[in-house]
């Protein structure tokens, strides 16, 4: 989180850093919240869970304050807290030359987000495009170094690596284009969507039916996915792949709502794949046999535990005739893969999400009325706010979807 004591040590303003502007051209006249930091002594740190980078003291990095707040101090092995980062005495601002449409021949443009899946699958599009305009330019991205092998067969991405990267990628590139802040600080995302947001900020026209990522899979997990399908009797191209839960928790329907989604699919015998985080595979399996009869379970899969990375979870998609989910990577996952995907969306818009997507469909509530604080449905809520009406964290919004509506589009697209 974002503190004014942390904007003062770097000698910016926490207004300008954190306010929510109208329109992406107010942002542009902003400053964004990224700075420059030093390393203060060698040490290993724990980027994401499990993973660690080795940084050496004197080492110089760009990053989001979001991360220098969560980097800044490194448990030692009495447990005690050490401070290892300190401000650069380099002016993050003094380096930064952003992209707006300039002609990229023979350039190179560094590229970063440190949103997840969804936000890098957003960029793809802008750098295909850019690619193929430009093709003797040098595209350099970075994001998160888990969804790094996300990017495996993506020919236009010339080089990419993980945060927080070193500060001679910002000084070599031509041109630099960060998308932070570009969802969070602004109600043009509001109602805009993602992929048309993201080539607007970068000024550039990318064709309407190239708004959507494309991503292929690892063959050597095809043939791992394949083998625990055969083993777990899940047909290929005939089961429905489902993800439960989205990243924030507010945006998750409840078992209940599910059971409204899937319950004829059960009775018409439909294999239903459930996949979800692995540590949260036998949590998942008690929910279900404690809503579903075991008749009803006897064409439910759930493949959690297998699902160790991105990758694998790809697989098993290609494989599926439909993909749900609520507003979560899964959907764009199976849209960068050509899958057919169904998006549960309650307070979160689904059209800003998914209406460039050509094999696709979305529900939304059909009616707040005077229920919602906030005079209507799709309050385009993110971790921020907490909703005044919720439950156990389940949007209330789930409540107004038409289910009816739902499984009829469901039956269609499966047929």
């Amino acid at each position: 989180m974002i503190t004014k004591e942390m904007t003062d040590l770097f000698g910016l303003s926490f207004d300008e850093v954190s306010t929510i502007h109208l329109t992406l051209e107010d942002l542009r006249k902003s400053k964004l919240a990224m700075v420059i930091t030093k390393c203060i002594f060698d040490v290993d740190v724990s980027i994401n869970k499990g993973e660690y980078k080795r940084l050496k003291i004197g080492d110089e990095f760009v990053m989001s304050l979001g991360l220098f707040d969560r980097l800044q101090y490194v448990t030692l092995q009495d447990k005690s807290k050490e401070l290892c980062f300190q401000p650069s005495d380099k002016n993050f601002y003094n380096f930064y030359k952003p992209y707006y449409g300039e002609d990229l021949t023979n350039k190179t443009i560094l590229v970063w987000r440190t949103g997840g899946i969804g936000d890098i699958l957003f960029i793809q599009p802008c750098l295909k495009y850019l690619k193929q305009k430009y093709p003797t330019c040098k595209i350099w991205f970075a994001c998160s170094s888990s969804y790094l092998s996300m990017l495996h067969n993506c020919d236009y991405i010339d080089d990419s690596f993980g945060f927080p990267f070193p500060i001679d990628k910002l000084l070599r590139a031509d041109y630099h284009c960060t998308f932070e802040g570009v969802i969070e600080r602004t109600r043009e995302a509001e109602t805009l969507n993602a992929y048309k947001l993201f080539a607007k900020w970068m000024n550039i026209n990318v064709p309407e039916n190239d708004l959507r990522p494309f991503l292929k899979t690892k063959k050597n997990n095809d043939k791992y996915v394949k083998k625990l399908m055969d083993k777990m009797d899940i047909p290929k191209n005939e089961f429905i792949y489902l993800q439960p839960k989205a990243s924030v928790l507010l945006r998750s329907p409840g078992i209940r709502h599910w059971l409204m989604v899937i319950g004829e699919l059960l009775l018409k015998q439909r294999i239903i794949v459930f996949n979800d985080m692995p540590d949260e595979a036998d949590l998942l399996e008690m929910s279900l046999r404690k809503h579903i009869k075991p008749e009803g379970m006897k064409y439910i899969r759930i493949f959690s535990k297998y699902s160790t990375n991105i990758s694998i979870a790809m697989s098993l998609m290609k494989y599926s005739k439909l993909v749900i989910a609520p507003d979560s990577s899964a959907i764009h996952l199976a849209a960068a893969l050509g899958k057919s995907c169904y998006g549960i969306y309650a307070p979160f818009p689904g059209d800003i999400r998914m209406s460039t997507y050509k094999k696709s469909k979305w529900t939304v509530p059909e009616s707040i009325g005077g229920v919602c604080p906030w005079g209507g449905k799709n309050c385009c809520q993110h971790q921020k706010k907490v909703c005044d009406y919720n439950k156990f964290n389940i949007s209330p919004c789930f409540d107004l979807i038409d289910y009816r509506k739902v499984r009829e589009e469901i039956s269609r697209m499966i047929e």
